[in-house]
C-alpha cells in the first residue's frame, strides 16, 4: 500500500500503453521479416510484397546461389510506376535507379518520384547485370558475383594489462 506511486496526471496508463504498443509493432516487424527472410530460395523472383524499412538489399546486395553461380542482387520497392517511368544505370561503380511518374488531369497534377544509388560490391560484373520488376512492384537489379580474394594475415595483438595504463598515457 506504501509502495504505491502516485500519478497525479494519469500519464502511467498512457505510456504504458504507448510502450506496449511500440513493443507489439516491433515483435510484428521482425515477424514479417522473418518471414519476407525465410520466404526467399535460391532463384531471383520475389515471393511477395516488400517494405523499404525491412528490405536491407536495397544497400547491401543479397548473394543467392543460383545453378551453382553467385548472384548480387538488389531489390527496389518502386510500386506504382510503370516500367517506362523506370531508369537504371551505372556510373562510377555505383548503381543508380529513377523513376518519375507525371500524372495529369483537369483538376489536378501529381509528380511521383524516386531515386536511390547505392555502391556496387567489387566482384559485381556489370556486364552481366540484368533487371526484373514483377507484378508487385519490387525491381530486381542482378549480376554475376565472384566475391573478392581475400587476404589472411595474422597478426598477433599485445594485451595490455591495467598495471601499464601509465604506459598507454
Amino acid at each position: 500500500m506504501f509502495n504505491r506511486q502516485v500519478d497525479p496526471f494519469g500519464l502511467g496508463d498512457i505510456l504504458g500503453d504507448y510502450d506496449r504498443q511500440m513493443r507489439h509493432m516491433m515483435r510484428e516487424l521482425n515477424r514479417m521479416e522473418s518471414q519476407y527472410s525465410g520466404q526467399l530460395d535460391n532463384t531471383i523472383q520475389s515471393h511477395g510484397p516488400l517494405t523499404s524499412l525491412m528490405d536491407r538489399s536495397a544497400i547491401i546486395p543479397r548473394i543467392v546461389d543460383q545453378n551453382g553461380q553467385k548472384i548480387a542482387q538488389f531489390n527496389f520497392d518502386i510500386k506504382g510506376f510503370k516500367p517506362q517511368d523506370v531508369h537504371i544505370k551505372t556510373t562510377d561503380g555505383r548503381l543508380v535507379v529513377s523513376a518519375k511518374h507525371e500524372d495529369k488531369g483537369e483538376d489536378h497534377h501529381a509528380i511521383r518520384e524516386f531515386r536511390r544509388m547505392v555502391t556496387l560490391p567489387e566482384g559485381m560484373q556489370i556486364e552481366g547485370m540484368k533487371s526484373r520488376l514483377d507484378p508487385n512492384g519490387v525491381l530486381s537489379v542482378y549480376a554475376p558475383y565472384t566475391p573478392p580474394a581475400i587476404e589472411h594475415k595474422q597478426n598477433e595483438l599485445p594485451i595490455h594489462h591495467e598495471r601499464d595504463a601509465k604506459a598507454l598515457k
